[in-house]
């Protein structure tokens, strides 16, 4: 019986201490995890849409005279605590990332939020500087990177720019060729608006939105017999064909960032099953291999006995 004693001394020394203080490289990514599963949550997103509306509302509030008067100094300090606000959710975010500017910076908008803090935070602006109403002014736009919605969106425009490239050129060719044209016809009659190649384009540019093109139609309906078979022709190709071709455009593009997104959240939802089904597996095995660590304590214990 007195060689139990070893045995257990053995077996306290394979235990952790709870007290101790983890390595640096543990404690970062301790702070780096929670940062990440802060800034994912659906309620942090919440809350920076809802700072994001109160700040443009407060702006809003700023352009009355006597709001601002009475409420002078309230407004600094209000605008400090929204500062405030953006600089920690910007620290959280950094911290998501790892602490890593490389990848912090590879995203746009994060580049553009901390334009925004830092231009906020130069010393020495007065706080009526067109500089700080611009940065304030600028928060709000922020509004397009935190909704999912308005992403899609701005994904859909960056990815129909360069069809829709195309479709200006052809516009711009069809305004220059049909602004000859109007010059030679109605050039003499109406130097106003048809003088010139630069006026004539500008006004089939107006023409082209359909704003009072009866009345521009109206000036010079009787100036040339070829006045109808002008406008018409130029309706039917600018109008109706060109501009409903970028509609289409605009609307494929639409639906393939919508099919994006969707295959982007369907690949990230199928990453974290597959990490959360590893970490299963892996506390498991860590289980197994301590219930196995104590079943050989046990069996060197009872030899030992």
């Amino acid at each position: 019986m007195s060689e139990a004693a070893p045995a257990t001394d053995g077996a306290l020394k394979l235990e952790v201490d709870p007290t101790r203080t983890p390595p640096a490289g543990e404690q970062k990514s301790r702070v780096v995890a929670a940062a990440a599963r802060l800034a994912e949550r659906p309620g942090f997103q919440t809350t920076v849409i809802v700072v994001i509306l109160l700040n443009a509302l407060v702006l809003a509030l700023e352009t009355y005279p006597t709001i601002k008067a009475d409420l002078q100094q309230a407004w600094i300090w209000i605008d400090r605590a929204f500062l405030a606000f953006f600089i920690v959710e910007l620290l959280i975010r950094f911290a998501a990332v790892g602490f890593r500017p490389g990848a912090f910076f590879r995203r746009g908008w994060n580049v553009f939020d901390f334009l925004i803090v830092a231009v906020a935070l130069i010393p020495g602006l007065p706080p009526d500087s067109t500089v700080l109403r611009l940065a304030r002014l600028a928060r709000v736009t922020r509004l397009l990177a935190v909704l999912p919605d308005v992403k899609v969106l701005l994904d859909g425009i960056k990815r129909s720019l360069q069809p829709v490239s195309g479709l200006a050129v052809i516009t711009v060719f069809l305004l220059f060729i049909y602004g000859m044209l109007g010059h030679t016809l109605f050039g003499q009659e109406a130097p106003e608006r048809w003088g010139t190649i630069g006026a004539a384009m500008l006004t089939l540019f107006t023409v082209l939105t359909l704003e009072a093109w009866p009345d521009i139609f109206a000036e010079v309906e009787d100036v040339s017999g070829w006045s109808t078979p002008f406008f018409i022709s130029f309706l039917l190709l600018a109008v109706f064909i060109v501009m409903n071709m970028v509609v289409g455009v605009i609307l494929a593009t639409l639906e393939d960032a919508r099919e994006a997104a969707r295959a982007k959240r369907t690949s990230q939802e199928k990453a974290e099953h597959k990490a959360e089904v590893a970490d299963e597996k892996a506390r498991d095995a860590a289980i197994l291999d301590g219930i196995a660590t104590l079943r050989q304590e046990l069996d060197d214990l009872k030899r030992r006995l």
